[in-house]
């Protein structure tokens, strides 16, 4: 499989995938990428995140019968909201439970909470309510779906976009390392192969920092389509080996 082909098939896992989540496994830089399931069967599984809650809350506090919010706070509960002309502490969760969970029904810090802003729809029973908040209010779920499809969008496509330069500067590092003169060469100022940063085992992600900057320059000049996200398929071969040839990395 050449080059040409490798962008290919990314750009087709890619756009099978949808939604991408990465993350880095190790102090080496070594990443798992996995494709995320759709809005609505996280929710349905409590593997939404809760900022996204949080932010929604910050954005359409109106709807839930707000005046006003400030936060998110970093400590404590999530938000103090305006209702009935007094301000009142509030706490955001993706399901009841989660508060439970997090401990805040013993902690001081939450003592004084009068909302618990629930993204589930599932109330709590009668004998969990006495160790939560005394006002539930539940996020209306088709409305933030149709808020979070439009929110997610940027940093979902940043995500892909991260990706493809990790592809990028993969082949730019194995096409030096295919063209490096010094790599037949006993040179006091040069590593042997092995101990050189440029030389690696070909795994994804571990190229080095110069060919990520030269991925992300060179994808800005060629792979661009919309003005945010990328498609590999529009590089092409013998340009990216010109662009790294005329960018070399130095020891």
């Amino acid at each position: 499989m050449n080059m040409q082909q490798r962008f290919e098939a990314w750009e087709q896992l890619l756009e099978s995938w949808g939604d991408i989540r990465r993350k880095d496994l190790d102090e080496h830089g070594m990443v798992e990428i996995r494709p995320l399931p759709p809005p609505a069967a996280r929710l349905a599984t409590n593997s939404l995140e809760e900022r996204w809650a949080q932010r929604y809350v910050a954005e359409y506090h109106q709807r839930l019968g707000f005046g006003k919010v400030r936060g998110p706070f970093d400590r404590g509960p999530d938000f103090q909201v305006l209702a009935r002309r007094r301000w009142h502490w509030a706490e955001v969760e993706t399901r009841w439970q989660n508060y439970l969970a997090h401990g805040h029904y013993f902690s001081s810090a939450f003592t004084n909470t009068r909302y618990l802003i629930l993204l589930s729809p599932s109330h709590p029973p009668d004998d969990a309510l006495e160790n939560l908040p005394p006002q539930i209010v539940h996020i209306d779920i088709e409305e933030f779906l149709e808020w979070f499809e439009d929110a997610s969008k940027s940093e979902m496509i940043g995500e892909r976009n991260t990706t493809r330069i990790d592809v990028v500067a993969g082949e730019m590092q194995e096409h030096w390392v295919t063209i490096c003169s010094d790599r037949d060469r006993d040179m006091a100022a040069c590593p042997d192969c092995d101990g050189c940063p440029y030389f690696g085992e070909g795994i994804f992600g571990e190229a080095q920092p110069h060919f990520h900057k030269l991925a992300a320059y060179f994808m800005a000049q060629h792979a661009i389509t919309d003005g945010l996200e990328a498609n590999l398929t529009k590089l092409q071969e013998d340009e990216l080996k010109r662009f790294v040839e005329l960018n070399p990395p130095t020891c």
